[in-house]
């Protein structure tokens, strides 16, 4: 209970100034007698029960349901994006630089480079990228965010921005992404490389993304 009461302060100086200190021991109370429940008596599936009604009745209240992915399907910039990637071949891949992009190539399905790594690594594809394994401490991990960064002329890095959040600094041309088989690339800015083909742009998020063949 103690826990649940520090965590409702913070929420409270944090996020919600005007979250009532009684709600706030009211949660800490039910939250800590359905554990109690749970602990007291394991055998019982009615003891166990208490546990996924009290978060039920926590996440109704919070989260209320949702149907649809809104614009990341609906949306003028996913249109644009799923036309795009009918043009891919068999093995075809996007990549970008940007995260929110990701997010779009991601909810319409479409095989990309960039984006998350729920579980990996695939050491196949990253030995292509590093094939001394230099910065195998930076992609040797399980569910991680990948992102690129275009360096159009430059060498190849492997960077850990953070924890299991990897940037990839690379030229759009490198014989390797066409090895991994790069056919789309996105760009927060115009991209100057001699493989570059302009494929015309897509807005997402009030921004116009580059968007080229390879």
């Amino acid at each position: 209970m103690l826990v649940t009461v520090l965590g409702g302060r913070a929420l409270r100086e944090e996020a919600l100034p005007r979250l009532p200190w009684a709600g706030i021991v009211l949660a800490a109370v039910v939250v800590g007698l359905g554990v109690a429940v749970a602990i007291w008596r394991p055998d019982r599936p009615l003891a166990l029960a208490a546990l996924p009604v009290v978060a039920l009745f926590v996440v109704a209240l919070a989260n209320p349901l949702q149907r649809g992915l809104g614009d990341l399907r609906s949306s003028q910039a996913a249109t644009a994006m799923t036309d795009s990637g009918r043009t891919l071949g068999k093995g075809g891949r996007w990549a970008s630089d940007d995260a929110t992009f990701d997010a779009l190539l991601m909810a319409n399905g479409q095989p990309t480079l960039t984006g998350e790594q729920w579980v990996g690594p695939r050491e196949s594809m990253w030995q292509v990228l590093d094939p001394d394994g230099r910065a195998r401490s930076a992609w040797n991990r399980g569910a991680s965010y990948i992102q690129f960064g275009w360096t159009p002329g430059g060498p190849t890095r492997i960077d850990l921005l953070a924890q299991d959040s990897i940037l990839v600094s690379i030229d759009p041309c490198a014989p390797e992404l066409r090895k991994l088989g790069l056919a789309l690339v996105v760009s927060v800015g115009a991209l100057d490389a001699p493989c570059l083909i302009p494929r015309g742009r897509i807005a997402w998020g009030g921004i116009d993304r580059w968007v080229y063949g390879v």
